[in-house]
Formats: structure tokens, C-alpha cells, sequence
């Protein structure tokens, strides 16, 4: 939901903090950019901490930058918006590349297609959330004071759930199941991670011609879909005045059709294994 609430009502940002566009933009875009370079490190802990560790770690930084950016709301202080979304974004390098490692930890190879993509659909939820709100707690209208009264109400909500949500995952969240849930989990389980496999298993990767053809064709799918998402304010607003609340509902909806799919295709390569 953070990675796309400001760019959303970029238009309402712009005139509160009296910023050029490109400076909401980046908003949205340090998300992109810390996972870019952080990404692989933060894959590599999540193996070596253990589920449960690595995600309390990007939870609590979650919060931290949550929490940070309640002082922004000030006209001259633009700059603790960018260091809580900077925070949030690097605690995402723990945080995304869970469903995928919760679903192989959890459960077994008829599961785990049909796993991932349950929790594909929560992150899609989030970011639904975060096209829908905001326009609709800051409208097009808003003046200055209102403008600020909106952000107090939508961060100190967002701040107060993902502390509640980090309550709720030290008390309940585990790192794995009693036994392994298939013989490849039983096997990884039995074997000790170290740097020399992770480097060897990044040579197999990127000398194996159909994983960098995936890699190419997923990274062009995924920029062109952020791009989109990400400027969808600005899209609309050029052409449609008045109408930040309807660009919210579009990016809703983007939303809510890959939710769909996604599960679908969750359950047809459990079904099918046509990968």
C-alpha cells in the first residue's frame, strides 16, 4: 500500500509540499531501486536467517518508516517522506520474495503453485488499497489544511496496522512446519547454506538461456505495468481535470484483475505443471 500512496495523489503532493512531479515519482520509484540493488542480498538472508527472522526484520523497518513519515507532514519536510519510503524499500528486500519461500517451506508440490499465488494476492491487495484510499481521504479539492488533516488520518492508520500486524507476527508467525512438507524441503533442510553455493547457483542461473529469456521478459512486463501504475494520477489528470478519485479506481481495478488471474494460474500449474 506505501509504494503507491503519495504517486496516486501526486497531483494533491505536489501542491502541499510545492514540489516539481518527478520528486513524487521517486516516491515510488526508491521502492524499485533499493530492491534492484539490495534484492539478491536480502534473498540470500531470507535462506540464511529463516522465515520467521527475516520477516519480523522487514516488519519492524516497515514500521519504523511508517512511523518516520507521521513528521512529514509538514509543507517544508518532503525529505522524511523519502527517508520512510527509502526505509520501507529496503525492508521489502525481506518481504517479497516471501509467498514464494512460504509456499516451498509449507507445503507440498501439489500446493505450492496454488501457495505462492494466495500470497501474490495479499501484495495485490496491498497495492489496491493504495490506489483506492488516498484519492478518496484527499480529494482533487482538498485545500492546504484539508490536504494535511488527510495525510495525518491516512499515515497514522497505515502506521498503526503494520504495528499491529507486527504484534500479530511475533506471537503467531513460524519459521517452519514440524516436518518437511516434500522430499526436495526434507533434502534443502539437510543441506548448510553457504556463500560458494549461492554464487554457483548464480552462474547455473544466468548462463541458462531460458531463465535469462524470463528474466527479460518479465522485467519488460513488470516495468511497463509499474510505469503505468505509478503515473496513473498524472495520466488521468491530464486529460480528465478533476478526476484523481476515478484514476484510484482504475489502478483498483489494473489490481484486481491480476488478482484473479493470478490465482488461476496458481491453480492451473498445480493442476497441469505447464510452466
Amino acid at each position: 500500500m506505501q509504494w503507491i500512496q503519495y504517486s496516486i495523489i501526486a497531483d494533491k503532493i505536489v501542491d502541499y509540499y510545492e514540489i516539481p512531479y518527478t520528486a513524487v515519482d521517486w516516491t515510488s520509484m526508491v521502492y524499485l531501486l533499493t530492491y534492484a540493488v539490495f534484492g539478491w542480498g536480502g534473498s540470500c538472508l531470507l535462506d540464511i536467517l529463516g522465515l520467521r527472522i527475516a520477516y519480523l526484520t522487514g516488519m519492524v523497518g516497515t514500521c519504523i518508516g511508517a512511523w518516520l513519515k507521521l513528521i512529514s507532514v509538514s509543507p517544508d519536510r518532503f525529505w522524511a517522506v523519502i527517508l520512510g519510503q527509502s526505509i520501507i524499500g529496503c525492508s521489502e528486500i525481506f518481504m517479497l520474495p516471501v509467498p514464494s519461500k512460504l509456499a516451498a517451506v509449507w507445503f507440498g508440490p501439489k500446493e505450492t503453485s496454488t501457495a505462492c499465488s494466495l500470497g501474490l494476492f495479499g501484495t495485490q491487495i496491498g497495492i489496491g488499497t493504495g490506489f483506492l484510499i488516498p484519492p478518496i481521504i484527499i480529494n482533487s479539492q482538498a485545500d492546504s489544511s484539508t490536504t494535511r488533516q488527510g495525510l495525518y488520518i491516512m499515515l497514522t492508520t497505515v502506521a498503526v496496522l503494520n504495528t499491529f500486524l507486527l504484534v500479530m507476527l511475533c506471537f503467531f508467525f513460524k519459521d517452519r512446519p514440524p516436518s518437511p512438507p516434500s522430499q526436495a524441503q526434507l533434502q534443502k533442510e539437510e543441506e548448510k547454506i553457504k556463500i560458494s553455493n549461492l554464487k554457483q547457483s548464480l552462474k547455473d542461473l544466468f548462463t541458462n538461456r531460458s531463465y535469462v529469456l524470463l528474466i527479460i521478459s518479465h522485467g519488460m512486463a513488470t516495468g511497463v505495468s509499474y510505469a503505468i501504475m505509478q503515473l496513473l494520477n498524472q495520466i488521468i489528470l491530464k486529460y480528465y481535470k478533476d478526476s484523481a478519485e476515478d484514476a484510484g479506481r482504475i489502478g483498483l481495478i489494473v489490481v484486481f484483475v491480476g488478482m484473479i488471474s493470478c490465482i488461476i494460474c496458481g491453480i492451473v500449474l498445480d493442476k497441469f505443471k505447464k510452466f
